[in-house]
């Protein structure tokens, strides 16, 4: 009889640490490695070039692609242009190209855009500093409007786009 008790008793402390242990465990800091996450917004380096590509997650867990690609230069100034496409995945792709000098923009132009479903209005680009460009626009969907679209930022010869 006192082997029973014994082991019940045993098998509660162990049940009992267990718990704990997955307590203690759950409660740790991630490390940095564990984290793994993809970045909200993506960054081309200008010095690279060519065309480059980003996969991220906004703050709804949705997926986007970006692809940010070089244009052939028409001068024989080392300023360059760029297109940049933000694919939001299932809903739309919208995009335009910039001309930079100088590390700044000085121009944003040749806006566009697809949906997958419902529509889009009200599509403005402007360039808003020398430094920053937007192209916004509203998304229906299913009767529900979404204010959405992309921005580019240029900083220390990067081209920074978020999703607005």
């Amino acid at each position: 009889m006192k082997q029973m008790n014994l082991r019940n008793h045993v098998r509660k402390v162990a049940a009992l640490l267990a718990c704990t242990t997955l307590i203690l465990v759950q409660a740790l800091p991630v490390s940095a490695a564990d984290q793994q996450k993809s970045p909200e917004y993506a960054s081309y380096d200008m010095g690279i070039g060519g065309t480059q590509t980003f996969h991220i997650i906004d703050e709804d867990g949705e997926e986007s692609v970006i692809t940010v690609t070089e244009l052939p230069s028409t001068s024989r100034v080392a300023n360059g242009a760029y297109q940049i496409e933000h694919t939001k995945r299932n809903f739309w792709t919208a995009g335009f190209k910039i001309s930079v000098s100088n590390n700044c923009i000085t121009s944003a132009y040749g806006k566009y855009y697809t949906t997958l479903g419902g529509s889009i209005s009200n599509d403005t680009l402007q360039l808003d500093s020398n430094k920053q460009a937007s192209y916004k626009f509203i998304q229906l969907l299913n009767g529900f409007p979404t204010n959405t679209g992309l921005r580019c930022v240029i900083t220390n010869g990067k081209i920074n786009i978020y999703t607005l």
